[in-house]
């Protein structure tokens, strides 16, 4: 467990460029609702509906292609430590929220903690690329 996270932090140190979860997540988004023609058919009023923001959210909670938070995760155990590595903060702070912390318990004792990790973000981060997407989808 103490290794996953060397590993990860070592990775972290020779990452070049930091992963932009919020960019990445709301491109995904962006896509995903591009998807789902019954959503920006006719006018994109429905774009505008109040419920609109819950029903994406709960729709992609549990989506791999969005949060990875589904049965295969986002991307694979090595691409996700990329992801995670030169986000520690981010990873920290969606820890507390969901109360996988301060041990990050759940994260170690998994046998793809970067997967884990990688996920735990995008779920955290979900609500705001939401807001996010459908601003510059009703643009």
């Amino acid at each position: 467990m103490v290794l996953n996270l060397k590993v990860i932090v070592l990775e972290w140190r020779n990452n070049m460029e930091k992963y932009d979860y919020r960019r990445a997540i709301t491109d995904e988004l962006i896509d995903w609702i591009a998807n789902k023609t019954d959503i920006l058919e006719g006018d994109r009023s429905s774009l505008y509906d109040d419920d609109i923001s819950s029903w994406i959210y709960d729709e992609v909670f549990a989506e791999d292609s969005v949060t990875g938070n589904g049965t295969h995760g986002y991307a694979r155990e090595e691409q996700c430590r990329e992801y995670v590595a030169s986000n520690f903060d981010l990873y920290f702070e969606a820890a507390r929220e969901f109360d996988d912390f301060p041990t990050g318990e759940v994260a170690w004792t998994s046998r793809n903690p970067g997967q884990h990790m990688d996920a735990t973000i995008r779920c955290y981060l979900l609500g705001e690329c939401i807001e996010k997407a459908l601003e510059e989808l009703r643009k």
